[in-house]
């Protein structure tokens, strides 16, 4: 009994202290309409969902823009609705994420498309089919080495290269993440793992430069809990998930005001940085309660 009361004090320190950090954590950029005007923006994973409204809402704000992709089909579509949508200039970049010598060039091509970076959102995952619960299947080894080089290395790959541009322009590194790499969750094993190697190098890579007393561009991560995209499993099996996504055009809203406004972490939706403080207490307890709240089990 002891052990829970311990733990509880703990939650409550976590909890008051995220609540106090929403509240005070300043929007220290400005974000009068207009901000995001002739803006240089290079945007992963762009052919659907969350990156596809990212680009829409980019271009409604006259920014200019270079969208990345697999699908070239999927990428002139997309860059048709970011003209209509009032973009500046739209370009785009077919690239398989998965082959780092096109990965390489991806930032190089952008730049010259664009005159400079302002803002990299890295957005992609791997395009294979969701494996399920591991089984120790052929399908899952190949699926976590596809996933750890989609999913993680070519992001290294895109930033590193990113740097330079975003320190001349003192711009903003986006990485839309997610909280599957904090918190534990059914099906999501080698995902989760990619997300939590993601949070933890950008985090690492931002407290590098504030210990060199240096912020020559900003790192956002962006934890997304459950989204309404097509293919989320919210969407796919309400009778076995216990709530809806948040919707995404909200969600591509707040990931470019976190990112325009330099903020550290966003939590999407808001409630899930509560859960990923309770996570934060070691016990099987809350493993259980996470189960029954999320999975009915």
């Amino acid at each position: 009994f002891q052990v829970y009361i311990k733990h509880y004090k703990a939650l409550f320190v976590i909890i008051v202290a995220i609540v106090t950090y929403s509240f005070i954590q300043p929007d220290d950029y400005d974000t009068s309409p207009g901000i995001l005007k002739n803006k240089r923006v290079l945007i992963t994973g762009a052919s659907q969902n969350i990156g596809e409204e990212l680009a829409t809402q980019y271009a409604q704000s006259g920014a200019k823009i270079v969208i990345t992709a697999r699908r070239e089909d999927k990428l002139k579509e997309v860059a048709a609705k970011c003209r209509k949508a009032g973009a500046t200039s739209v370009d785009y970049i077919v690239a398989d994420m998965a082959d780092i010598e096109q990965v390489k060039n991806v930032v190089k091509d952008a730049v010259a498309l664009l005159g400079g970076l302002d803002q990299l959102v890295l957005n992609h995952v791997t395009g294979l089919n969701h494996p399920g619960m591991w089984n120790n299947s052929q399908f899952n080894l190949d699926y976590a080495q596809n996933s750890a080089i989609v999913n993680y290395v070519s992001y290294i790959h895109l930033s590193t290269h990113a740097i330079p541009h975003l320190t001349e322009s003192n711009g903003n590194l986006i990485v839309v993440s997610s909280l599957a790499g904090h918190v534990p969750t059914i099906n999501t094993a080698i995902y989760g793992a990619t997300k939590a190697s993601l949070n933890h190098f950008y985090a690492s890579l931002r407290l590098e430069m504030m210990a060199s007393e240096r912020d020559p561009y900003s790192i956002t991560i962006c934890m997304m809990g459950p989204i309404e995209t097509d293919r989320s499993r919210w969407s796919k099996f309400p009778d076995k998930v216990n709530m809806k996504g948040n919707p995404i055009d909200d969600t591509a809203a707040q990931i470019i005001k976190a990112g325009t406004t330099r903020r550290s972490y966003l939590f999407i939706p808001w409630w899930t940085k509560y859960a990923s403080a309770v996570k934060a207490i070691p016990s099987q307890l809350v493993d259980r309660m996470f189960l029954k709240i999320f999975y009915n089990k």
